[in-house]
């Protein structure tokens, strides 16, 4: 580590090591006594809650009423609890104790705190309130979702928030302890004796608030602001501005920026923002929570299923973690898309210590934030999809790679190999790739092997082994070999030597397509890669990051299938090479002199360029799509932000301002993406036509059945809520599509189709198509508004009649002059198994067998 970050931390530890005892903060004896004390009146208290509740509630809703005011008098006593209470004492200290105003800060926070800690535990118990449980205990256990105010029983957030308040304000004004004290124990009895609340649960709620109290009142840096507060109002700066002055000093902005908890908490914020209004997008998302939501409901952890079928797309880390949220947050879009954004944090935290490790601390936060801030980083942790979590355990090995190539570490070679394994339980063979391709170049490149030893080569892939091999077993046990035929037969070897989907490139896609999904950061690549240039083979750690670049491209170059996410795992190499060249730590460079001023100028380009494409983007949705006005709006907004935000900021670059022009790049990139996710994701997905089908079909499978036939997205069957029928549209039965002998098997049927799956089904003598409702709406296909029908499909006057004359197979050279043979029909002799035949798209692959249903 570079020795101007060693001094500090050096002496720093020093001092706190030659610091008196006296001078060391410790809990005192008698804390312990009141603690231990507390655990035994709340275990006490829980004993006696059934007594305590009939009592309470015999005396206060007793058939002989209380007298008014000492009704009256109870009912106030959780004023004080309330926000009444609370905004009073804070108001009171800021109009009567001018010399100490910074006191208000540290009360909100112990309040904050305790209100935050409460809550968390009355989610996690979930403990019903008396009234409810009539007098009994009932523990629901951790919640699947938000619970009403009926199951929030324990702890009593009255009680903690009084107990935390009176804390702290006999601590500020100790004459006032009395007062403070006999509120707080009036508030408590008033949760009692209106049978509101258990009398375990206010012990418990009492004791919380103490804890918090006391660690609020231990924190230093909330001290150090609150008598920067008092000092700023004691010398007369009245004005509020001022006081933000006075707290927001450069130091500090530079301090909290540089912060890793800021970084993760800002990378979360921006991930999660709006994904719990956000429906799913089509067609990942709804087949990863669909399965997910499948398994959970069966109890199975080894066999993922979409729609009752097998789905063998990816392994089985990703659904385990899905379950997991939907237990904690319930069946919602946000539970799903929980570990996407850790994912991204995570990885983000990753790049931060991994460029501290490499250069120095400014290295390692500039590149945490480009990471965080890359827009395709940002929608794959905003996915319900797989990307964002490998991201984060490829990166968690090549970390621990590095940390084995300075000296040998038991610890990194354990991450590095079980980062590995679930890199591979999260999307196959990729996590072995990138890993490898990064690791084979830069042996060779540096000629280096020994250090290979510190792998643990013998007992590490053992550990790797053990956490793939478990589950393996079972889903190739379970599915008779089905689940890996179809993962590395088709989704790997298939995907590598044959464009699958459509989704096809051209030579150099990926470092094309990087300008715009690593913007603004990609910009600088040029100039940063041009200034490294003569250190990428000497300097071994500009060698690790450029194989870690260069491998993984060659090979997603080489593979035939192309998406634009394949790259992400390369992103934070290349923001840690354009962190280096930023910061100038090489060639005895400590300055950005070298910095060229016309990236500045691209960047205002980009900024000006950008608000004009948004400004056209909303006129063209206002004028050719119905979309909502609060869609617009936020495009407007979007686009204000580009001009106002990247304008400024390239201009302050093109002055060598360079750190202000990348805060406020930072800022605006973070409210464009906060934004957009809250404002325009949602407004977008519900704006969408398959939204509105799905809850057209809900609606209508009350009265009559529903299948998917010619139109069917994966978010459907996800809004519907359970597996729907699916008919297959590509091959048929001989004489007579599926419709028809769906329809015959199990009556008629509602499914979607567009005015084209219509013309063309209408020649079919077989079936007689009825339309129930048509919906307009926004197609994202076709990027422009189109109708869809929701049509009844019932077998025609006629089905029998050909029915019978093709199983007589004396008539059935006749019927082809009367059957439209553009519906792809086949006419087979009778195959015992032709009716299992695996279609490619593993939507519609069935079970082997009843064992899997």
């Amino acid at each position: 580590m570079d020795a101007a970050l060693e001094t500090p931390l050096t002496t720093e530890s020093s001092e706190r090591a030659n610091r008196p005892q006296s001078a060391r903060r410790r809990w005192h004896p008698s804390w312990l006594v009141l603690h231990a004390s507390f655990l035994a009146l709340v275990a006490l208290a829980w004993v006696l809650d059934g007594s305590v509740f009939h009592l309470a509630n015999n005396w206060f809703n007793g058939p002989e009423p209380l007298n008014g005011e000492l009704h009256q008098l109870i009912i106030s006593m959780a004023m004080y609890g309330q926000a009444l209470g609370i905004v009073m004492s804070l108001v009171m200290i800021l109009v009567f104790d001018q010399r100490h105003r910074g006191r208000a800060l540290v009360l909100g926070v112990m309040l904050i705190l305790t209100g935050l800690s409460c809550g968390m535990l009355k989610m996690i118990i979930g403990r019903q309130r008396p009234l409810q449980a009539v007098g009994q205990t009932v523990l629901e256990g951790p919640a699947r979702g938000f619970r009403s105010s009926r199951n929030q029983s324990f702890p009593s957030g009255h009680t903690a928030t009084a107990f935390a308040m009176s804390y702290g304000l006999s601590a500020f004004y100790p004459p006032a302890r009395p007062i403070v004290w006999a509120l707080a124990y009036g508030c408590a009895f008033n949760r009692i004796i209106t049978v509101r609340h258990f009398a375990s649960d206010v012990v418990a709620g009492a004791w919380l608030g103490l804890i918090m109290g006391c660690l609020v009142l231990k924190m230093p840096w909330l001290r150090r602001w609150e008598e920067t507060i008092s000092r700023a109002w004691s010398d007369g700066l009245t004005r509020p501005w001022s006081i933000v002055t006075g707290l927001v000093t450069k130091k500090r902005v530079w301090r909290l920026i540089s912060s890793p908890g800021v970084l993760v908490i800002v990378t979360l914020a921006v991930a999660w923002a709006g994904n719990a209004e956000t429906p799913l997008w089509d067609r990942d998302e709804p087949r990863f929570a669909t399965a997910a939501r499948e398994m959970l409901e069966r109890g199975d952890w080894v066999v993922p299923t979409f729609n009752g079928h097998l789905r063998p797309d990816k392994p089985i880390l990703i659904y385990w973690l899905m379950m997991g949220a939907i237990k904690v947050f319930g069946d919602g879009t946000f539970a799903v898309r929980f570990f996407s954004g850790c994912g991204l944090a995570g990885a983000a935290l990753l790049v931060y210590f991994l460029g501290r490790s490499m250069f120095d601390r400014r290295v390692g936060v500039l590149a945490g934030w480009m990471l965080a801030l890359s827009p395709m980083a940002i929608v794959e942790a905003k996915l319900a999809t797989v990307d964002s979590v490998l991201l984060f355990f490829i990166m968690l090995a090549l970390t621990a790679l590095w940390r084995l190539y300075q000296g040998p570490s038991l610890l990194a070679a354990f991450a590095f190999w079980a980062a590995l394994g679930l890199g591979v339980l999260t999307k196959g063979p990729v996590a072995l790739g990138v890993v490898g391709l990064t690791l084979v170049p830069f042996c060779l490149l540096r000629r280096e092997f020994r250090w290979l030893g510190r792998l643990h080569l013998l007992m590490g892939p053992i550990l790797f082994v053990a956490i793939i091999a478990p589950w393996v077993m079972m889903v190739q046990q379970r599915t008779d070999g089905d689940f890996l035929h179809f993962a590395l037969g088709h989704h790997v070897v298939r995907r590598s030597f044959k464009v699958l989907e459509g989704h096809r490139g051209f030579p150099g896609f990926y470092v094309l397509t990087l300008l715009g999904l690593m913007f603004p950061w990609a910009i600088l690549l040029p100039w940063s890669i041009k200034r490294h240039w003569q250190q990428f083979r000497v300097d071994p750690r500009l060698a690790f990051l450029a194989c870690w670049t260069v491998g993984p491209l060659l090979m997603f170059e080489l593979v035939k299938t192309k998406l634009v996410h394949y790259y992400l795992p390369a992103y934070p190499a290349l923001a840690l090479i354009v962190a280096s060249a930023l910061v100038g730590r090489f060639a005895g460079r400590t300055g950005l002199s070298a910095f060229p001023a016309r990236l500045g100028h691209l960047l205002v380009a980009g900024g000006i360029g950008g608000s004009i494409a948004g400004l056209g983007f909303a006129i063209f949705l206002s004028r050719v799509a119905d979309m909502p006005e609060t869609m617009i709006q936020g495009v407007v907004v979007i686009s204000f932000l580009a001009f106002g935000g990247l304008v400024p900021a390239g201009y302050l670059i093109s002055q060598r301002r360079l750190k202000r022009g990348f805060v406020i790049v930072a800022g605006t990139m973070v409210a464009a993406f906060i934004v957009g996710g809250s404002q325009l994701a949602p407004n977008v997905g519900k704006g969408g036509e398959a939204w509105a089908i799905a809850q057209r079909l809900r609606a209508i499978e009350t009265d009559r059945p529903i299948a998917l036939w010619l139109y069917r997205e994966p978010s459907i069957i996800h809004q519907v809520g359970h597996p729907i029928p699916l008919v297959d549209p590509m091959r048929s039965e001989p004489i007579f599509p599926q419709a028809l002998r769906f329809a015959l098997d199990r009556g008629p049927f509602v499914t979607v189709m567009t005015d084209e799956d219509i013309e063309r089904m209408s020649s079919d003598p077989t079936l007689e198509l009825t339309t129930v409702e048509s919906i307009t709406r926004f197609s994202f296909k076709k990027f422009r508004d189109r109708s869809v029908h929701l049509v009844e499909v019932r077998p025609s006057a006629r089905a029998e009649e050909i029915v019978a004359l093709h199983r007589s197979r004396d008539g059935a050279e006749s019927l082809r002059s009367e059957i439209d043979l553009s519906l792809d029909w086949e006419w087979e002799d009778d195959d015992p198994n032709a009716g299992r035949r695996y279609p490619l798209n593993p939507v519609c692959l069935p079970f082997a067998g009843p064992r899997y249903r």
